[in-house]
């Protein structure tokens, strides 16, 4: 195995539930020894959403229920309250024995805690940190609370998703979160090399709202220059012709197909059965074929109703046509594809004994040595005793006091 990019990087990770726990999950996939911090008695919401046969999320007591595993594969935990003084030291103990701090608390929470980054500086003046918040830790909206649907409606998505004269559309997943996420892992990567060239650290004020703002940079610059306000389009798209989602065999089956030139609009006539369309003067360049899409959806859509979703895909992507099933879920846990590729893998979990994992995009190597996600506390001894040095007498008065003591 080859060594990994950030193995010898350690981090003091006091993020929870997703944006900061997806973060660090990428610093742990390329070899980072990402200590997770939870408070003793309330630990990561996450351990305890649990999702019931009703399909709703349940709130549980039991803190090994949960969609923890898949935010905190290959990282540690350790247990300690922040809100104690003897903890708020310890934390600052651990603080300077790593390179990276991260925290998505709300603002002024870390420096009530006594771990702002102009307090962690002091004892670790080359650390970075990444702080993740809803709107950022400067201006106006600081102070506002904000989750993944949150900061995408904010950052205009929404705004730009449904149909044409209907009302903006929460987009599925937690998009906020997750990209969010990837580019404070980015950023990060970026401080610490900094770091490496100039021995100086960083505090990365990293708002969600900004990165989903970043997503929608035409629509900004289309009306800082023209004025104009654009809002849901349905599943058109400002160039390509044809460019929708058409119905397909079976319930509630869809294929989506783009078309952005004239070479894949002739395979697409070809593939299903309509050459004649090449000659229609409706249809003669990019241009016709945006400004008659009304006319050419129904025709595309009465050859893929005759057809699956993955049918219609195979078909046309064989003729040289970007298409592409919609798929559900039990489509995507078992496609060949994804499994050829080695993208789920099974690993053991200290709530169910095996689960499925997604591995990490591009980190083929660092995802074959993730560890399971741990049990609340399970790496205090590592943390305390082995990182600090502090001897086992002090660990145990610490438990005493409930400063590190474990829920269960």
């Amino acid at each position: 195995m080859p060594r990994l990019p950030l193995q010898g990087i350690r981090v003091a990770d006091f993020s929870q539930v997703f944006a900061g726990p997806a973060a660090t999950l990428w610093l742990a996939a390329l070899g980072a020894d990402v200590i997770k911090i939870e408070n003793p008695a309330h630990p990561d919401n996450v351990r305890r959403a649990n999702l019931g046969e009703d399909k709703k999320y349940h709130y549980s007591e039991d803190p090994r229920t949960a969609w923890f595993s898949p935010l905190n594969f290959g990282k540690k935990s350790c247990t300690l309250d922040l809100k104690s003084p003897e903890g708020q030291n310890i934390a600052r103990d651990i603080v300077g024995v790593c390179d990276v701090v991260a925290d998505n608390f709300a603002t002024g929470v870390m420096e009530r805690f006594g771990l702002g980054y102009d307090q962690i500086r002091k004892i670790r003046p080359d650390v970075v940190m990444l702080s993740v918040s809803g709107f950022g830790r400067t201006g106006p909206d600081r102070n506002y609370v904000a989750y993944a649907t949150i900061a995408t409606a904010f950052g205009g998505l929404n705004g730009l998703t449904g149909y044409e004269g209907g009302a903006p559309q929460i987009i599925g997943g937690a998009w906020g979160d997750l990209l969010a996420a990837k580019m404070g892992a980015l950023l990060t990567l970026a401080a610490l090399e900094r770091r490496w060239r100039t021995g100086r650290g960083q505090f990365i004020d990293l708002s969600m709202s900004q990165v989903m703002v970043g997503l929608t940079p035409e629509a900004i610059l289309d009306f800082t220059m023209n004025g104009r306000n654009r809002g849901p389009r349905g599943n058109r798209d400002d160039i390509m012709a044809p460019h929708n989602a058409y119905p397909c065999k079976g319930a509630d089956a869809w294929a989506v197909i783009a078309v952005s030139n004239d070479k894949e609009w002739a395979a697409l006539c070809g593939a299903i059965g309509k050459p004649e369309l090449k000659k229609d003067p409706r249809f003669a360049d990019q241009r016709q074929r945006w400004l008659n899409q009304a006319e050419i959806d129904p025709v595309i859509a009465s050859w893929t109703r005759e057809r699956t979703s993955q049918h219609a895909m195979e078909t046309l992507q064989k003729a040289g046509v970007p298409a592409a099933r919609s798929s559900k879920l039990e489509e995507i846990a078992t496609d060949p594809h994804l499994k050829a590729r080695g993208y789920f893998r099974e690993m053991a979990d200290y709530r169910a004994g095996r689960v499925t994992a997604l591995r990490l995009p591009g980190t083929t190597d660092a995802n074959s040595v993730l560890a399971p996600a741990p049990n609340i506390g399970e790496h205090n001894k590592y943390m305390f005793e082995e990182v600090l040095g502090l001897t086992a007498a002090h660990v145990e008065s610490l438990k005493v006091k409930g400063i590190t003591a474990s829920a269960v």
